[in-house]
């Protein structure tokens, strides 16, 4: 990681919908010229853990023009919530996962590089452990009713006959920034694929009432277009456009003790495609106070194919857009303290409950002013975590927005 940026939401107008909370804005490290590695490793106890992570980058050719960037991360946790059942994994909560990601940077000039990455991350654990405390007003539970004996709370315990946690995600990006009169051009082009299987015991106790398992496919291209145009010293503007898409199949089953079937919920295929506009400027007035603003436009589509077994099926299909905007003030205190103040419109998009077999439900749009508030800048020893003002963006790693826009 190069540095983390934080900025109070909403964020609808630089980073789109689902920003309305605010946006962490991770920027990897980049491959160098100049060789460089490094290894690290950790382990500790109660539970047992361990882990290693690492990276290698150096040029490839004598003029530097090439280089390459290949790091690693693999880490184990045996489990913070032990199983008290007779069969099933014995501890949840637990972690057993690793990544990899390559890079290659070209840069032949001042005015141009393109950077093709390539990321790979897998994991296999026993999944998140179940803890009930009781149904409505902490009534005994069906599986109670039955015999079932819950742990008693607060003691790192379970009981549960199953659970699996296995996943893959790919994901292949290529960017690009170009000097060209009047500015800057970045592209940003990504395209993913993903898989999960879980499985986990729906109540908790002795007896094997009811268990949730869940599969879920899914791929998404993300292209993105922004011209930072910064010519002059005290006038900033940036105009972009981007489009997303995603595929998901999510096939879910519960059986329920006493039931004839289980409960079986589908949503295959479950389509998102996303379009946007917008744009964002910047004056500073005066060395201590500066001015921003910026508007986006919106388009959303989703459709899905729902399914019910006791229910029913329904394919759905809807449209929404919407226009959000920000206005604001930035104040330099210092070269360490800044303060600014900001009225901003966020978009959180339409969607569907999968088995639901329902109408989908509407977006949500929020206004929210922020009154004068702080930041300052931290610097770390590995990378830098900075609150940025709410009109600042750098280049963007949309394709980590575009993961959680589902």
């Amino acid at each position: 990681v190069s540095r983390v940026e934080v900025l109070r939401g909403p964020q609808g107008t630089l980073f789109g919908r689902n920003a309305t909370g605010g946006s962490v804005n991770v920027i990897t490290a980049r491959p160098q010229p100049e060789f460089s590695a490094e290894l690290g490793a950790m382990a500790g106890f109660d539970p047992v853990q361990y882990g290693a992570d690492g990276y290698v980058t150096g040029a490839l050719n004598e003029s530097g023009t090439l280089a390459g960037r290949a790091s690693f991360r693999y880490g184990y946790n045996e489990g913070y919530t032990e199983n008290l059942g007779n069969v099933g994994p014995d501890r949840f909560d637990d972690d057993d996962s690793y990544g990899i990601r390559t890079q290659l940077l070209y840069a032949p000039s001042a005015t141009f590089e393109a950077n093709l990455a390539l990321e790979y991350d897998h994991r296999d654990s026993a999944g998140q452990a179940y803890v009930l405390i009781g149904g409505p007003d902490f009534a005994p539970i069906p599986a109670e009713d039955l015999g079932g004996v819950r742990p008693e709370p607060d003691t790192g315990t379970t009981y549960a006959k199953r659970g699996f946690n296995r996943g893959e995600f790919m994901l292949a990006t290529l960017d690009t920034k170009a000097e060209i009169p009047g500015g800057t051009l970045k592209t940003i082009l990504s395209g993913g694929k993903f898989t999960a299987d879980i499985d986990t015991d729906g109540d908790g106790t002795t007896v094997d009432f009811t268990n949730t398992f869940m599969e879920l496919d899914g791929e998404q291209l993300f292209g993105e277009a922004t011209y930072d145009f910064d010519r002059f010293d005290q006038f900033n503007l940036i105009l972009g456009a981007n489009a997303f898409y995603q595929s998901l199949d999510q096939r879910m089953a519960v059986p329920i003790m006493g039931f004839p079937a289980p409960v079986t919920l589908t949503g295959a295929p479950f389509q998102t495609t996303s379009y946007a506009v917008f744009a964002n400027g910047s004056y500073q007035i005066t060395d201590m106070i500066g001015i921003f603003g910026g508007a986006r436009y919106t388009f959303d589509r989703k459709a899905v194919n729902d399914f019910n077994n006791f229910v029913g099926s329904l394919n759905i299909r809807e449209n929404w857009d919407q226009v959000t905007y920000e206005i604001g003030a930035t104040f330099d205190l210092s070269d360490n303290l800044n303060a600014y103040a900001k009225h901003g419109t966020g978009f959180k998009s339409g969607g569907f409950q999968i088995g639901n077999v329902e109408p989908p439900v509407d977006p949500r749009r929020f206004r929210r002013t922020l009154p004068p508030s702080t930041w300052h800048m931290t610097t770390c020893r590995f990378s830098r975590l900075r609150a940025s003002p709410p009109a600042s963006r750098t280049r963007p790693r949309r394709q980590s927005t575009a993961l959680r826009q589902r």
